[in-house]
């Protein structure tokens, strides 16, 4: 399991509604966080899918990552480009680090 910087950040970092299946339509539901990437958003409700990512924790103000890890976003690189030939290689800007590869007709965004 994942440690949290706080409690309360646990909580609804971890928070499972009993009614809704999907976490953008639980009025409860406050914080969505992305276990692979180790980031917190807010999920704005508002009918959509949309969040946005914080930086410190609203509780105890914690300062969070902001920035990728490159080690592994460079093994990723690696590994894709020998298991196919790369044609198009995006990085748009580094404060939100949306890498996009574009893979034989395949979009990749890692």
């Amino acid at each position: 399991m994942y440690k949290h910087c706080c409690e309360d950040m646990k909580y609804h970092a971890n928070f499972n509604c009993d009614i809704h299946q999907d976490p953008f339509e639980c009025p409860d539901k406050l914080i969505l966080f992305d276990k692979r990437d180790s980031e917190y958003g807010l999920i704005i409700h508002d009918g959509g899918t949309s969040v946005i990512g914080i930086l410190f924790c609203p509780w105890c103000g914690k300062s969070y990552k902001r920035y990728p890890d490159f080690k592994k976003l460079i093994r990723r690189i690696l590994l894709i480009s020998f298991l196919f030939p790369i044609s198009c290689i995006m990085v748009t800007n580094p404060l939100y680090y949306i890498y996009v590869f574009y893979l034989e007709g395949l979009l990749l965004s890692l």
